[in-house]
């Protein structure tokens, strides 16, 4: 997923009034991260406290709804809607899977604007975990811009297959009931699948193609077949309309 925002460095009233110690502090840190390159166990550590801290920060603001409050707050222009905000805060999995997409993004830029000079500068008003944690909300941002194309699209497609659907079936009135049964297959999953993330989509669509984890993960991208393993678990135990198909996978085996 590409990713066009980023965080503006500002004051943050949530890190005020910030003392002196405090800000020689982070510059210290920010030219030993650069002595090392943004990398090696110095980097791993920080890496590791800065990515829990924005997590927490996070999976409060999206759960308790502040998250559009925050975004107002610092001027930026973007509103989630009225689902998709319910959704972040009802919907655990969707939830900490954006999560964690958003604030493995924000660390790669970090350390990537770091290394070009162009990273955090203390003249921005901001302390190190808080500029991250605006760049983490962007990624938020990102993901769900770019989840909206895919509905978009998404929606699109289904029409279109929908249309092709009905003329197959006016093409084939003395069609078998086995083809009967597989046209109305397929407009029930796509029916369910329209209620998924495109993520999650792409997950069930690939399984239900019989493409192994590691398969679906090239596809995708930046993921890992244990991952999709891990999140097509999840959503077999979430969604009973995925555990039935994935069963009835096992059985057509």
């Amino acid at each position: 997923m590409t990713s066009a925002a980023t965080p503006r460095q500002q004051p943050d009233d949530s890190e005020s009034p910030i003392s002196r110690q405090q800000w020689q502090a982070d510059i210290e840190l920010f030219e030993a991260l650069r002595e090392m390159d943004f990398t090696g166990p110095g980097w791993d550590l920080f890496a590791t406290e800065t990515a829990r801290y924005a997590v927490d920060v996070l999976k409060q603001m999206l759960r308790n709804g502040t998250f559009t409050t925050e975004l107002a707050r610092k001027g930026i222009p973007f509103r989630p809607s009225v689902d998709e905000a319910q959704r972040l805060a009802t919907d655990r999995g969707y939830r900490d899977s954006i999560i964690d997409w958003a604030v493995g993004e924000a660390l790669e830029k970090f350390r990537d604007k770091g290394r070009a000079g162009t990273g955090w500068n203390p003249q921005g008003g901001a302390l190190i975990r808080t500029w991250f944690t605006t760049g983490s909300m962007y990624e938020v941002i990102n993901f769900l811009k770019e989840e909206r194309k895919d509905a978009i699209k998404y929606h699109r497609a289904v029409e279109v297959c929908g249309q092709q659907t009905r003329e197959t079936v006016r093409n084939h009135m003395s069609c078998s009931s086995d083809l009967a049964q597989q046209v109305v297959d397929q407009d029930v999953l796509r029916e369910h699948l329209g209620s998924l993330s495109q993520r999650d989509r792409d997950i069930v669509w690939g399984r239900a193609n019989k493409k192994t984890y590691k398969e679906i993960a090239a596809e995708l991208g930046g993921e890992t077949g244990r991952a999709i393993d891990r999140r097509w678990q999840w959503l077999k135990a979430n969604h009973d309309w995925i555990n039935r198909l994935d069963k009835l996978d096992e059985k057509a085996r």
